[in-house]
């Protein structure tokens, strides 16, 4: 193996060592720089009436072995204000109401679900009351989601743009906690206010097609939930890196 292959299989086995031994610690862990890849699998409960309302989704890690991890858990939640609500979480019977606990949330910014952000277990920031308990649990931005939004009947691939909170050198995450609104990673976006935050997009191949390449994995058929994120400077030139 190469030394870029040696490395990645090492932090993988710590990786997979965090998600047996404390899996919620996991979840929150940032990704180290000079790690290649996680291979992952996402489902969808396709079983029951909720499937069509209140869909449910699994998040499995998969090792170089093919032995698969349930990591995470996303059910959807009944409407509030007009946005789509996700509820995360390790156990799939924390995802069922809001008082258990749970590892996060994944909610529309807007009434068009076309901004998306994913938070902490924190507390929101509209009910604390200068409490300091309150104020050092204050709920954290973990990532947010922007997809362009179309034309009904237009096709091509899918456009979104994926903010994250950049990273330190000694590879700890930079914490995004606003206190209202304006601070949230979509606002600060939306005013180049870029600072400690990292800018993907999704890759816009030439035909614009739905059919991507996904490296030793078998191409999958034209369709819109095909999509690879990457990095900015890169987005043109089809370069996978994340």
């Amino acid at each position: 193996k190469s030394p870029a292959n040696v490395t990645n299989d090492l932090i993988l086995r710590r990786l997979f060592e965090m998600i047996v031994e404390n899996l919620d610690e996991f979840v929150y862990y940032p990704i180290p720089k000079n790690m290649e890849y996680m291979r992952c699998q996402l489902t969808r409960d396709n079983q029951g009436l909720d499937k069509y309302f209140l869909p449910t989704y699994y998040l499995h890690a998969e090792r170089n072995d093919g032995k698969k991890y349930l990591i995470l858990t996303a059910r959807c939640k009944l409407r509030k204000y007009g946005t789509a609500s996700y509820v995360l979480a390790t156990d799939i019977t924390n995802t069922l109401k809001d008082e258990e606990p749970f590892i996060g949330k994944f909610r529309g910014n807007n009434m068009q679900d076309s901004e998306f952000v994913v938070y902490d277990n924190g507390v929101n920031p509209k009910h604390i009351k200068n409490n300091q308990e309150q104020l050092r649990r204050r709920r954290r931005q973990m990532a947010a989601t922007i997809y362009e939004t179309k034309l009904l009947g237009l096709k091509g691939s899918r456009k979104m743009t994926v903010l994250i909170p950049n990273m330190t050198e000694n590879d700890q995450r930079i914490e995004v906690q606003p206190q209202n609104e304006k601070e949230g990673l979509i606002e600060r976006w939306k005013h180049s206010e870029m600072n400690n935050i990292l800018e993907l997009h999704s890759i816009i191949t030439e035909s614009n097609s739905n059919n991507l390449k996904f490296n030793d994995r078998q191409e999958l058929k034209e369709s819109t939930k095909n999509f690879q994120i990457v990095w900015t400077k890169d987005s043109t030139q089809g370069k996978t890196s994340s």
